[in-house]
């Protein structure tokens, strides 16, 4: 699997972050692209600003979530499956000037070896690309990298709705979205059941078999929100 999603990522690398500001701009995809935007920044809201303060970002892409972050903490390390996204990230670093952020290559699946180091671990739009059965050892992974009682931020596409069951309301959002939101993000949509999204009430189950409790969740959209948890004793 992180062969394959590396692979994807290294072939979007080049004009990712172009891409996101062009749809930014759009006045039809703009509605969507605002929700990640969004999920950032509830993301880093969520983060208190100490100088002491250790984030791990997994699926960090070009940096965009860690970069907010930086400004709040001592230190963030960023990782990624793809080496081009990397190498974006790392020459968007320079370019902002800022010193206190490091990005290797790692996964949720194969982390590195972080044990106990991280008092924050977040992640935006990447869980998604794993089966539940990986999320569970991913979660089990953060578990073991976070100080004791650590916080897990992680925003993600996730259903607030059964769409096998309210099938009329997901047809109705993809008609929606085929509409206005433009022929990429609507591929991007349609491939997120393949993208192994799960229902919001399955994440949470997964989070509390790996040893975390869950203190909230946010609803940033019918399809995206934020798991909010703490390393349990």
């Amino acid at each position: 699997m992180d062969k394959e999603i590396s692979r994807m990522f290294d072939n979007r690398s080049a004009e990712y972050d172009k891409n996101i500001e062009t749809l930014r701009n759009d006045k039809f995809v703009s509605r969507y692209i605002e929700i990640y935007f969004r999920m950032i920044d509830a993301i880093v809201n969520h983060i208190d600003s100490n100088k002491e303060t250790i984030v791990l970002d997994i699926g960090t892409g070009t940096g965009r979530l860690a970069f907010e972050i930086a400004g709040k903490v001592k230190r963030v390390i960023g990782i990624d499956i793809s080496e081009k996204m990397l190498e974006a990230a790392k020459n968007n670093s320079i370019k902002s000037g800022i010193k206190n952020i490091d990005f290797r290559s790692g996964s949720f699946l194969q982390p590195g070896d972080f044990k106990k180091q991280f008092d924050v671990i977040v992640s935006n739009l990447a869980l998604h690309h794993l089966t539940d059965e990986e999320k569970l050892i991913a979660a089990q992974n953060m578990r073991d990298l976070l100080k004791n009682n650590g916080k897990l931020i992680i925003g993600d596409v996730m259903f607030f709705f059964n769409p096998k069951i309210n099938f009329v309301k997901w047809w109705l959002m993809k008609k929606h979205i085929k509409k206005f939101a433009g022929r990429v993000l609507k591929k991007q949509i349609f491939d997120l059941r393949k993208e192994h999204a799960t229902h919001v009430k399955n994440l949470k189950t997964i989070f509390e078999k790996s040893g975390f409790h869950v203190v909230g969740i946010k609803k940033i959209f019918p399809i995206a929100g934020i798991v909010f948890a703490q390393k349990s004793d």
